[in-house]
């Protein structure tokens, strides 16, 4: 996990996969700060702002999902699916597809738009 602060004191963190070098998983700038209170103890808890890939065994990203406000009642954050992509090898040219979540409104049935694009290269 990598760590980088700017000078304005904000904090992002990243996690790459350690075989591809691809990077899976950012969290920061933003953050969200609770308390949390058990038996007379209190302590305070910092989210921040997750952001998250899936990749397949070459590194490509298949899914992207970013931070959203949780459900009423939930701290934190939680993370919704905004783009897919599917990836065609078995064909010349390779083609990739893509679907990308037009609004963000929370829901798994949001309307989608896809786009197939032939990978450069």
């Amino acid at each position: 996990m990598d760590r980088t602060t700017d000078e304005l004191g904000h904090v992002v963190s990243e996690t790459h996969d350690v075989a591809t070098g691809a990077l899976v998983r950012r969290e920061g700038p933003n953050q969200r700060t609770w308390s949390w209170c058990f038996m007379l103890a209190c302590s305070i808890i910092t989210d921040r702002a997750p952001e998250e890939w899936s990749i397949d065994g070459l590194g490509r990203v298949t899914e992207h999902r970013v931070a959203i406000d949780p459900a009423p009642g939930v701290h934190g954050y939680a993370l919704a699916a905004t783009e897919t992509f599917a990836y065609v090898d078995a064909t010349v040219p390779n083609t990739r597809t893509s679907a990308r979540l037009r609004e963000l409104g929370g829901t798994s049935g949001s309307p989608r738009s896809r786009a197939t694009t032939a990978p450069a290269g």
